[in-house]
Formats: structure tokens, C-alpha cells, sequence
């Protein structure tokens, strides 16, 4: 339903790529999951039923998706979209000057802003490994400091080239390539600004959870 989209995901326009999230999206589901059953299963196994055991169900079910389902990085033609747990952000490929994956997806702009995403995440464990240890020499094709956009073409791997190294390198250099080589669809979006905006859906089942 439109109703539901906020601003930044209908500036994003049609999709192109959604990045893998994080295990944590599989522990979000789980809670819904949970949530559900309490829902469910309380009316038809206790009589009479507890209001408090479904209220605290429906709660963690919204709390779970918000928190760990929601949170989603993807490649759209107008720019990277980044919906996080209230709030989404659209990019334009244009605009973005570096991005990195850290503890958050790093995407900053040509105008000096900093955004970060929840949905594409990497564990401090894989951050010391990487800057540690000899996978690091081997198959480091995003440092620390992130893909920086360049007028060559961008990284190798833009395209999707994905051979070896890590998952969220890829991803770092498929947005730099989207940016730098100018998969826009269209030139409309030259030196537009980030659309930033709060998320109907995520922001109505909190309201539900905190009833």
C-alpha cells in the first residue's frame, strides 16, 4: 500500500538490488513468530484468556519486526535506499561520495553529510579479522576507510563481479560502482539532496507495541 511508504521510498524509485541483511533479521522473525503464538494460542488454550499474556505477544511481535526485521539496505534506480527502524533515507547515486560497512552501512555525500544504515552490518569480530588478520592481505577489496568514488569507473566489482572476499565488500563496491558509473536512470537526479523521512508502518505498529 502507498499509504504506507514514506517520502524517501518513492523518490527511490524502481528497484534494482536488495543487499542480504545480518543474521539478526532471522532472530526478528523468530520473535514475530513468537509473538504470534502468544496472540493465537492464549484465547484458545486458557479460559478465560488473559488479556496481559496477548498484549505483551503483540508487542513483541511489533518490536521484533521493527527492530531486526525492518532494518534493509537496496540499490534502487534513483539512488540507495536505506530503511532503518523509524526512518528512510533515499541517496542519489550522485550525491554519494564514500561508503563503507562497518557496524552500520557509512554512506556519505559530496555535501559532507554522514548516514548511516542498519541493514547491512558487519561484526566487530569480522572488522578485527579483517584489519587483523591474513584475510585481510588477501581478499581486503574494502578497507577501512570505505570505497571513495573517483572518475575511472569505480571499483572492479561494481557490477556484481563478486569472486572472493566478504559479502559486505561486495555490497561496498556495487554501491560505489552504481554511483560512479551512473546507473540513474535518468539524469533527473543530478545534484538532487537525500531524502530523509519518518516510516508510517514502523512508527504505527510502535505505537500498537507501547500501548
Amino acid at each position: 500500500m502507498t499509504v504506507l511508504h514514506s517520502a524517501a521510498v518513492d523518490e527511490a524509485g524502481p528497484l534494482l538490488e536488495k543487499f542480504a541483511t545480518s543474521s539478526g533479521r532471522v532472530l526478528g522473525w523468530f520473535g514475530v513468530a513468537l509473538g504470534l503464538v502468544m496472540v493465537v494460542a492464549e484465547p484458545v488454550t486458557a479460559d478465560p484468556a488473559n488479556p496481559v499474556v496477548i498484549l505483551v505477544g503483540v508487542a513483541v511481535a511489533c518490536l521484533s519486526w521493527v527492530t531486526l526485521v525492518r532494518p534493509r539496505a537496496a540499490a534502487h534506480e534513483h539512488g540507495l535506499l536505506m530503511q532503518n527502524m523509524l526512518r528512510d533515507v533515499t541517496i542519489p547515486w550522485s550525491a554519494i561520495e564514500r561508503c563503507r560497512v562497518g557496524q552500520t552501512l557509512v554512506v556519505s555525500t559530496n555535501e559532507a553529510e554522514t548516514f548511516h544504515g542498519l541493514g547491512v552490518t558487519k561484526s566487530a569480530r569480522s572488522q578485527m579479522r579483517e584489519q587483523y588478520g591474513t584475510s585481510s592481505i588477501l581478499f581486503n577489496f574494502g578497507s577501512r576507510r570505505g570505497h571513495k568514488l573517483n572518475s575511472e569507473g569505480g571499483p572492479s566489482m561494481a557490477r556484481g563481479e563478486y569472486i572472493a572476499g566478504t559479502y559486505t565488500s561486495y555490497v561496498e563496491s556495487r554501491i560505489a560502482g552504481l554511483a560512479s558509473r551512473g546507473e540513474r536512470g535518468s539524469d533527473g537526479d543530478l545534484g538532487a539532496a537525500p531524502v530523509v523521512a519518518w516510516a508510517p508502518l514502523p512508527l504505527l505498529l510502535l505505537g500498537i507495541a507501547v500501548m
